[in-house]
């Protein structure tokens, strides 16, 4: 859950008044804590990081389960969501990658269109680690990516855009515990990539009008019977992925490369905005 707002904008405006430290603003006990890393690790932090960005830059409606983003969308994140899924099964049928490309095409989804997605841009670059998509043990439904080999938690990278304030992260700093037991997809390093970049760019965008239609043909509620209806759709608001926020990973050879779990400030306010206006329709039991 978030603070509310006159609280929150308070206590987090410390040293960047662009920036948010989610270890102060999220609920929870987050301890300031810094991680040593090797430089080969911090690249790959870098890179799940990146990669975690340009997923919710191309989904650009959000994630369709999550309570904040169906607020500030007006419900489009689960529309667009529900079309990734039509688009699937009937558009790119039989396609090795139909749930990228329906993702691509509605710009929307959930977990499965994300870490999709996420497995396809870390498939074109240039690792020397496998990268693996696994379910999640203690949360339904749910998978997201991993790089490295999740026996060795403090050296595997989770790679995860499904969280409102999605940050890469080490294993043994997750919340959401990948199954080892419930592998679903793995690239290895030097084969061939999951879907080219140019073939993901070649995907065609499907027009609101095709979305508005899938949409009717399922009979999913529109934004107003939601409000009315909560029941009728299921949405959670997990804000994060990762157990202790005050995690900060530093370059042991280059004391100046460091990630830390902050958030864009304009970002932050607009999601706890909604996240307050969801609480009036929405029950809390999912919020994290």
């Amino acid at each position: 859950m978030f603070p509310a707002l006159p609280l929150t904008s308070a206590q987090v405006k410390r040293s960047d008044p662009q920036t948010v430290k989610l270890w102060e603003a999220l609920p929870g006990r987050h301890r300031g804590e810094t991680v040593l890393v090797s430089p080969e690790l911090m690249n790959e932090l870098n890179i799940a990081q990146n990669v975690i960005d340009v997923v919710k830059d191309n989904l650009v409606h959000g994630t369709g389960n999550q309570k904040t983003d169906y607020m500030l969308s007006r419900g489009q994140s689960y529309y667009h969501a529900v079309a990734a899924r039509h688009l699937r099964d009937v558009d790119f049928r039989g396609d090795d990658g139909a749930i990228v490309k329906s993702g691509q095409a509605a710009r929307g989804g959930t977990c499965g269109e994300q870490s999709a997605l996420a497995m396809a841009y870390l498939s074109n670059m240039d690792l020397t680690r496998p990268v693996y998509t696994y379910a999640v043990e203690n949360h339904r439904d749910h998978q997201l990516n991993v790089i490295g080999d999740l026996r060795e938690p403090r050296r595997a990278v989770v790679v995860d855009p499904w969280p409102i304030f999605a940050r890469a992260h080490l294993v043994d700093n997750a919340a959401l515990r990948p199954d080892i037991n419930r592998l679903l997809d793995v690239h290895l390093p030097g084969s061939d990539p999951k879907i080219e970049l140019d073939e993901l760019a070649d995907v065609k965008l499907v027009d609101e009008k095709r979305i508005a239609h899938i949409n009717q043909q399922k009979q999913i509620p529109t934004y107003h019977q939601v409000l009315e209806n909560p029941g009728s759709v299921r949405l959670e608001g997990r804000t994060h992925g990762i157990r202790n926020a005050g995690v900060r990973y530093q370059n042991r050879e280059n004391a100046a490369e460091v990630l830390e779990n902050i958030a864009d400030r304009a970002v932050y306010e607009r999601q706890a905005m909604a996240m307050q206006q969801a609480r009036r329709y929405f029950p809390e039991g999912d919020d994290s």
